[in-house]
């Protein structure tokens, strides 16, 4: 399902989601909606008994409407109103081999704890997993499992070396990160229960082209892509991604930094040119790769609406 992006904003999104619910209004003694409450109220008693609640043996002379309020009364007087339910699952801090480097990532399961659905959520150049908190507990929300990766030679994964100042002698670090990325898609799609045709990336800044040249080049595939700020994304991605079925979403900020501008504007010329079925998001203010996520929590959700949508 390819999820539609909201139109570009001069203005952070504050609406909520529209309320869809359609509500029944009973005209009769024996609309379906007094029958369910019949049952409850039915029911009530041997639900009270397995939890060791005084019950009274007749609700004489109410509706079930009314019976129903008084059930739930007597429920909360008698320490009965709360039901023991799963608690969500808890993250997992995993370790996965790619090339002799111990790629270190936290497993968010889904808050319905089916993870049928999950993204990969990849950090920008000398960041970390740490970037995704907020976005890996919206998209948990939605049903959606995250894998925040540390690439090689960043946050815990540095056994083989460090992406450290001076940068420019350390890019050598970075090669082969294309392997990392199919090595967490590998693992995700082992994972019981977990769907391999519904899988999403989220790369930032440098790691948006190794999400797309782990498919370009290591036959790893995901169904939708979010690249924030991917000034590196190349031509040949621009055009793999055309030809592929997979939905995607580039986002940027008005005002990139003042390295990147330069070849963020390129970008988006040349997705606008070559490529205007794929789809790109301005956002108001400034902020480069996973920056524009802080503070920005309207910005969270959406990112994580589209995901969720597009893995439906």
């Amino acid at each position: 399902m390819r999820p539609e992006v909201a139109p570009e904003r001069h203005a952070p999104r504050t609406d909520g989601v529209a309320d869809g619910a359609h509500r029944e209004h009973a005209t009769a003694d024996h609309s379906p909606k007094l029958f369910m409450e019949e049952e409850v109220v039915n029911d009530a008693g041997a639900i009270a008994a397995r939890l060791r609640c005084a019950w009274p043996r007749r609700w004489s002379g109410d509706s079930p409407r009314r019976r129903l309020a008084a059930m739930m009364s007597v429920l909360l007087a008698a320490g009965c109103g709360t039901v023991d339910t799963p608690a969500p699952a808890e993250p997992q801090v995993v370790t996965i081999e790619s090339d002799g480097w111990r790629l270190e990532g936290v497993w968010r399961p889904s808050d319905t704890g089916n993870p049928g659905r999950a993204a990969l959520l990849l950090h920008r150049a000398a960041g970390s997993r740490a970037e995704y908190d907020d976005l890996a507990d919206a998209l948990a929300a939605r049903g959606v499992s995250t894998l925040a990766l540390d690439l090689r030679g960043h946050g815990a994964s540095t056994n083989l070396g460090r992406f450290q100042p001076p940068y420019a002698e350390h890019l050598h670090i970075n090669e082969g990160a294309s392997r990392d990325v199919a090595a967490g898609l590998d693992w995700m799609g082992s994972r019981p229960g977990l769907d391999a045709g519904r899988l999403a990336v989220v790369g930032a800044s440098y790691s948006g082209e190794v999400a797309a040249r782990a498919g370009r080049e290591e036959g790893r595939h995901a169904a939708a892509y979010v690249m924030l700020s991917p000034g590196n994304f190349s031509a040949e991605s621009i055009a793999a991604a055309v030809r592929g079925d997979a939905d995607w979403l580039f986002v940027r900020t008005v005002d990139e930094s003042a390295t990147s501008r330069e070849f963020i504007d390129a970008l988006f010329a040349a997705l606008e040119a070559d490529a205007p079925a794929l789809q790109r998001r301005t956002v108001p203010g400034a902020g480069h790769a996973t920056h524009m996520l802080e503070d920005r929590p309207s910005l969270v959700a959406e990112i994580a609406d589209w995901i969720a949508s597009a893995l439906d």
